[in-house]
């Protein structure tokens, strides 16, 4: 369960711009805020249910992306890579060219 949280976070973290500000808000407010959906609901004015859609649609839509460009996966094999070069400047470098 905790592997999938920061796997969705890790996605996150790759593809969130590329959601609604709507999808945005209910993802953080769930996964960063650790709000309930009934909590978010109240805030939102709307149910449960629907907070829950939201939430799952994203989540969803998180994962095609990443299915179909791969980012977060060619990111962790460079970060591995990486990790092998011993020259501290090159290193610090490339780990700012990537998370820009």
């Amino acid at each position: 369960m905790i592997e999938d949280t920061i796997y969705i976070n890790k996605l996150y973290d790759c593809y969130g711009n590329l959601l609604t500000v709507i999808q945005r808000e209910y993802f953080e407010d769930y996964y960063f805020q650790n709000l309930t959906c009934q909590e978010i609901g109240e805030n939102k004015g709307i149910s449960r249910n629907a907070v829950n859609k939201q939430i799952k649609d994203t989540v969803t839509k998180l994962e095609f992306f990443e299915t179909q460009l791969k980012l977060c996966q060619k990111r962790d094999k460079i970060e591995n890579v990486i990790e092998n070069i011993e020259d501290q400047k090159i290193k610090e470098e490339i780990k700012r060219i990537i998370w820009e």
